[in-house]
């Protein structure tokens, strides 16, 4: 039996918001932030190999890794990366929004002038669950707006001497990017680069469903999008099975 829940009057009767003290986690993180701002490298170093247990012989990953992994792929795998690469490429330079003049009168214009950043850098997930599509996913949409410089970080993993995993290495060779580094890097890029992270919603339809229960369903999710801060703080993810709980079902079973 499906729950169903009616959230078009008040969302927040049936997703009631947690009670989370963020002040405490910013207490936990700000000095290692700080610390990391004040020591760079070394710093960032020594928390990694604290954290995950692994110390990269180097934050940056020599150039021969890259070509090495991409040389050692599956070729059913370089196959589907190249075509995912080739249609988000196609899609993103369909909706590319261009500088826009408009005259309002004789010698007076508006314009909205489209600027790529100069510099980005991209975050992608490495440790329980590698997360390739996120290389094509944030890396093509930069390239097609035009983004000067690309630097990309994932964190390093012990059974790859260091290394982040092969196919996310595989991947950034396929893209041209050739500053990819260890999570270590991922405070110093954040500390003066603006920051581009994984986030993205994926539905799937049976087409078996009628036009009302598609409407009903798009409905719920673009509520649920409205709150989804409020809503995610109910909510805790199995990093092994990427499935969501509530925290009441977590009490419970306890």
């Amino acid at each position: 039996m499906i729950r169903r829940l009616d959230l078009r009057t008040d969302p927040t009767a049936e997703l009631p918001r947690a009670q989370q003290d963020v002040e405490h986690a910013l207490h936990v993180v700000g000095p290692l932030c700080d610390d990391v701002r004040a020591r760079g490298e070394e710093a960032v170093l020594e928390y990694g190999e604290r954290f995950d247990g692994v110390r990269p012989a180097s934050l940056r990953v020599a150039p021969e890794y890259l070509e090495k992994a991409l040389a050692d792929l599956d070729p059913a795998i370089r196959a589907g990366l190249e075509e995912s690469i080739a249609r988000l490429r196609t899609t993103c330079e369909a909706e590319l929004e261009q500088t826009v003049v408009t005259t309002v009168a004789p010698g007076a214009t508006v314009e909205r002038r489209i600027v790529p950043m100069q510099r980005v850098g991209l975050y992608v997930p490495g440790g329980l669950a590698p997360l390739v599509s996120t290389v094509v996913m944030n890396t093509v949409p930069a390239q097609v707006a035009g983004v000067g410089s690309i630097a990309l970080t994932s964190p390093p993993q012990a059974e790859f001497d260091g290394l982040p995993p092969p196919t996310i290495l595989a991947a950034c060779a396929l893209l041209g990017i050739d500053e990819a580094g260890s999570d270590a890097l991922f405070s110093r890029l954040s500390a003066g680069h603006e920051m581009e992270k994984p986030g993205w919603v994926r539905l799937n339809l049976s087409w078996l469903h009628s036009d009302d229960e598609v409407t009903r369903i798009l409905d719920g999710v673009a509520t649920l999008a409205a709150s989804a801060e409020d809503c995610a703080r109910d909510y805790a993810c199995d990093p092994l099975t990427a499935r969501f709980r509530h925290h009441a079902d977590e009490r419970q079973s306890a």
